[in-house]
């Protein structure tokens, strides 16, 4: 992954003279000459027209130049995921994004480690809402929506959390203490596909009771902070689940006269590492009774705090 060569050759063609190369580099000219003839030869192609001016590239030379860059960096990349598979052999990565805090998390670590557990916990932003950093093993949230990282993920259902919806703090129905369907009547709403809102209701679904009173149902992809910001300034509805008050904070999210609910818990990769398969092991025991004599972690949904 380090070619000592490369690097050098690099220097040449980037100073354009073995001497200020030398200089760049902390050697003898000679060294760097001896190099660059070393890599010409094992090569088999002349890499640097050679003048009193100085040097310059040759086509292959240009080639090679733009390949090494590219080498030299992917072997920075390989070393950087090296380490970082050596690190994290015994720590949990937990990725987080505005709508995926950790509002569980560190009471469940606490809880965890209380039993004698001697592993690492850290915090990864989510750069892109398409792809997750390679270190990412958790991420706590709703189970809403098809992102495309979830293809390959797995859940895990702690609870259910109420859904709610989501209006400006200037909303006509921001004065409500709870939400009727038929409240919302001549109002936009937006709400994920019938298809994507796995587990989403109790009963009767909550689409098909906002379709019963006429209401104008858009319907969307993902959630997203574009999203929240779009429903705040243009005066529309938003469902979402009563957990998101402290992510919403342009809006006030009202409970539904009728209860609807959501999965909670974690997505995990499918392949999971000591730590984490231990972290779910007993976290998913303690939302099953195995751990009567542990509290179960307060979760603050809007104005009411609730047990789980």
């Amino acid at each position: 992954m380090y070619n000592k060569q490369l690097e050098t050759f690099l220097k040449v063609a980037q100073t354009g003279n073995f001497s200020r190369a030398a200089d760049a580099l902390y050697i003898s000219s000679s060294a760097v000459i001896q190099q660059i003839n070393h890599l010409e030869r094992s090569l088999g192609v002349t890499l640097f027209e050679r003048g009193h001016y100085g040097v310059r590239l040759t086509e292959a030379g240009v080639y090679l130049a733009e390949e090494a860059k590219r080498y030299i960096q992917k072997g920075v990349q390989i070393r950087k995921n090296l380490s970082s598979i050596s690190s994290k052999k015994d720590t949990v990565c937990v990725g987080t994004t505005v709508e995926q805090k950790v509002r569980l998390l560190y009471d469940l670590w606490v809880l965890f480690s209380g039993l004698g557990k001697q592993f690492n916990i850290c915090l990864v932003h989510i750069a892109s809402r398409f792809s997750l950093e390679q270190e990412v093993d958790l991420i706590e949230s709703v189970r809403y929506g098809a992102p495309l990282w979830m293809s390959d993920w797995e859940f895990l259902k702690l609870f259910d959390v109420r859904i709610g919806c989501a209006v400006a703090r200037h909303h006509p129905l921001a004065s409500q203490s709870v939400i009727r369907c038929e409240d919302l009547t001549g109002w936009t709403v937006c709400s994920l596909a019938y298809s994507q809102t796995e587990g989403m209701t109790t009963g009767t679904t909550l689409p098909s009771d906002l379709s019963a009173h006429s209401v104008t149902l858009k319907e969307i992809d993902n959630y997203g902070p574009n999203l929240m910001w779009k429903c705040a300034c243009e005066n529309c509805a938003l469902i979402a689940p009563m957990c998101w008050h402290d992510t919403l904070t342009d809006m006030l999210i009202l409970p539904f006269e009728k209860e609807y609910f959501i999965p909670y818990g974690f997505f995990h990769r499918r392949e999971l590492s000591v730590p984490v398969q231990e972290f779910l092991d007993f976290t998913a025991g303690l939302y099953s009774g195995k751990y009567p004599e542990l509290p179960l972690p307060l979760f603050q949904t809007g104005s009411v705090l609730e047990r789980v």
